[in-house]
């Protein structure tokens, strides 16, 4: 506050006619009526270089929202009831604009910020999958030692994240890596290993399994729909693509092969073809267009044999059948003999390209043999 403005608060102490306004009002004083002048507040000093109501229409000037409470001077003393009032107006407009100045502030910032809302949402999210992906980390990691490393005889157990750093633990049926490793070193101690059957794996259903048969005296192998007697018979892969399934036990001529798969094609023997494209006899059933086993030596099991006499020598005709009558004509090749006769007997497969017919129909052309000084000569 000025010291104008102080020194007419110490003057006007008391002064119950002091009047506050504009203009002149009539006052009886001593019985006698004089004319009074109001005291104008707007040309009261505000500081140095302004009066209050240059100060008020400033005010007015820059924040109209103001105009309501300051609309003149006039109004400012209505409203204020005193000068006192109307300096702590002028007070808490210097606070509104302090006020101001920080919500523009505020809205600078906002409006830096606001863009960015969806990056910083995005960046959250992204934290907090991280860090749930730290913690699923950690637990396969404790599953991973416990798979590793559980002691002898005691279960595996598998870690899940509960998504806070805790971790939920299930004991499985599983065994770890170190104990089957201690199991190993107890086995290889031991002298002897029995088992009644051991299966590789890789095959479909009881392929690769191997078990010892007791009547041949040697380890059973299962393949594909045929059980090889390992040292005692020998199966090759075919292809059947006679475009008619094969039944076991037919014989079976090579036609052709299929490029890198090693597959040979195989159709029934037409009876014709030399002993040389004969394979062996089919294994097992044969559907069409299927791969599966020829025997070229060895036993073929399950075949209505009961046509035959036990021992009698086999021989190759048309439609890969066999009969036990030597043909005199065409391809006479011995390729089985009957080791029961049986409607589900079994035969003995030898494969051989030697064909009786042709080698004896050479030997009859090479002459007679005769003995010249000691020496063979054929004449």
């Amino acid at each position: 506050m000025s010291d104008a403005i102080k020194k007419l608060y110490r003057n006007t102490v008391g002064l119950e006619d002091l009047l506050v306004g504009e203009g002149t009002e009539q006052q009886t004083r001593n019985s006698q009526v004089v004319t009074v002048t109001k005291i104008n507040a707007g040309n009261l000093p505000f500081d140095e270089a302004t009066t209050l109501a240059e100060q008020v229409n400033l005010l007015k000037d820059n924040y109209p929202n103001i105009t309501i409470v300051a609309d003149d001077i006039t109004g400012v003393v209505s409203v204020a009831g005193s000068l006192t009032e109307v300096l702590q107006v002028q007070s808490e407009l210097t606070s509104l604009l302090s006020i101001n100045a920080q919500l523009v502030k505020l809205v600078s910032i906002a409006d830096n910020v606001v863009p960015n809302i969806d990056e910083v949402l995005a960046a959250a999210d992204n934290a907090a999958t991280a860090t749930e992906s730290m913690y699923d980390a950690i637990a396969a990691k404790m599953t991973a030692i416990s798979y590793a490393t559980q002691p002898e005889d005691e279960y595996v157990i598998i870690y899940t994240s509960n998504g806070d750093g805790t971790f939920t633990p299930t004991t499985t049926t599983d065994f770890s890596a170190l104990h089957w490793a201690a199991k190993a070193s107890g086995f290889a101690t031991q002298q002897d290993i029995i088992v009644d059957s051991l299966q590789f794996s890789g095959g479909n259903g009881t392929q690769g399994t191997m078990s010892w048969n007791a009547d041949e005296e040697t380890v059973d192998l299962v393949n594909d729909g045929a059980i090889l007697q390992l040292g005692q018979e020998i199966h090759i892969n075919v292809r059947n693509t006679s475009e008619a399934d094969i039944a076991n036990g037919t014989v079976l001529m090579a036609t052709g092969s299929i490029g890198n798969s090693g597959r040979i094609t195989v159709s029934p023997y037409d009876g014709t073809s030399p002993a040389k494209t004969i394979l062996g006899l089919a294994t097992v059933d044969m559907p069409d267009g299927e791969d599966n086993k020829a025997t070229m030596l060895g036993k073929i099991r399950g075949i209505d044999t009961s046509s035959f006499s036990d021992g009698d020598i086999l021989y190759p005709i048309a439609g890969g059948a066999l009969t036990s009558i030597k043909p005199t004509s065409g391809v006479a090749t011995p390729i089985a003999f009957v080791v029961n006769s049986h409607t589900s007997g079994t035969l003995m497969v030898r494969v051989s390209t030697v064909d009786e017919n042709y080698y004896l129909e050479d030997f009859n052309n090479i002459g007679t043999v005769v003995d010249f000084e000691g020496a063979l000569t054929w004449v």
